[in-house]
């Protein structure tokens, strides 16, 4: 396994011999406030895997919170509801550039070009309940032993 900055390529078994299990980071509401738990375990076999959201890198000001993320289209910070979007890949660039372009999209057309596309997607909504979880069909086949 080779991380390189939040993406990540696996090839063959862990030292236990077992394939490489890699875990999705639970969202958290306050930077602050937080604290590392598991949203999902995948297994990615002979691929690689980006993850891309806003909940680590944001700032608030006057009560407004600002991504990091900046739209290419408005040139602005993206504003809505999606906080993670987590693709599978070939390789990690590819995995990289999906990401952060469905994150910049949103959950709506993000999802909607991910199914289009066939790409392996899990994206994690903010709702004024808490956390909501969407994944393709494609991604489906790489989720192992959750909850």
């Amino acid at each position: 396994m080779i991380n390189i900055g939040g993406e990540l390529s696996t090839k063959g078994k862990n030292i236990k011999n077992k394939p490489w299990k890699i875990a999705i980071e639970k969202p958290f509401i306050e930077r602050f406030n937080k604290t590392k738990e598991i949203q999902k375990i995948i297994e990615p076999g002979k691929l690689s895997v980006a993850t891309s959201g806003d909940y680590h890198n944001y700032f608030k000001y006057n009560g407004t919170r600002f991504s990091h993320t900046i739209s290419p289209k408005t040139g602005k910070p993206i504003d809505h509801n999606l906080v993670s979007v987590t693709v599978i890949s070939e390789n990690c660039i590819t995995a990289d550039a999906l990401s952060t372009g469905l994150n910049v999209l949103g959950p709506e057309k993000g999802f909607a070009l991910a199914e289009k596309m066939k790409i392996p997607v899990f994206m994690i909504i903010k709702t004024n309940t808490g956390f909501k979880e969407l994944y393709t069909k494609q991604f489906k086949l790489f989720l192992k032993n959750n909850k």
